[in-house]
């Protein structure tokens, strides 16, 4: 499961990647793309049913925390999930037993 959520997170954190470097050579200097920007540039309907979303279902108070995410830069917001997700597929990764054969094949 970790590893499924690790391999989305890297497809997002390469999509900022990519698009950061592509405002940056538009740019002349290296200018990360915050978060919400992005998400503004993919979908402006969802970001804009965010804000009341978060409001009227978790608390008002909420919204400024995603607000302050939504600000940062979208390679970070994004890769330090991905991070966390690999460290943790690793760790489940050694957890599990390896299978062992229970029956000898005769020749």
């Amino acid at each position: 499961m970790f590893r499924i959520l690790a391999g989305v997170f890297l497809l997002l954190t390469l999509g900022a990647l990519i698009r950061d470097l592509i405002a940056s050579l538009d740019a002349g200097a290296w200018t990360p793309v915050a978060l919400g920007q992005w998400w503004f540039e993919i979908d402006r309907n969802s970001l804009q049913q965010l804000q009341p979303a978060i409001e009227r279902h978790v608390s008002p108070d909420a919204w400024v925390t995603v607000q302050s995410i939504l600000e940062a830069p979208a390679i970070y917001t994004v890769g330090a999930p991905l991070i966390l997700f690999w460290v943790l597929s690793l760790a489940e990764k050694r957890r599990k037993p390896k299978a062992t054969l229970t029956h000898r094949a005769r020749f």
